[in-house]
């Protein structure tokens, strides 16, 4: 079995959150439209912040599954 997809594969997702904090930061730096009375661009750094440790425990059962 190649063990470069797997691998490739958890990169992949621990990439996410870094690219959307700062690709996704600046493009999204305006007040309007609100989410929740909170500005776009903090609604989607809390978004983030959040969805952080689920890509963690994703990459986390990947890499038990190679066992």
């Amino acid at each position: 079995m190649n063990s470069w997809r797997p691998r490739a594969l958890r990169i992949a997702i621990a990439l996410l959150p870094v690219l959307a904090f700062a690709v996704g930061t600046p493009l999204l730096n305006r007040v309007e439209p609100q989410i929740l009375g909170i500005p776009l661009n903090l609604a989607w750094i809390i978004l983030w912040i959040l969805l952080t440790p689920l890509c963690l425990l994703a990459i986390e059962r990947l890499r038990r599954s190679q066992r």
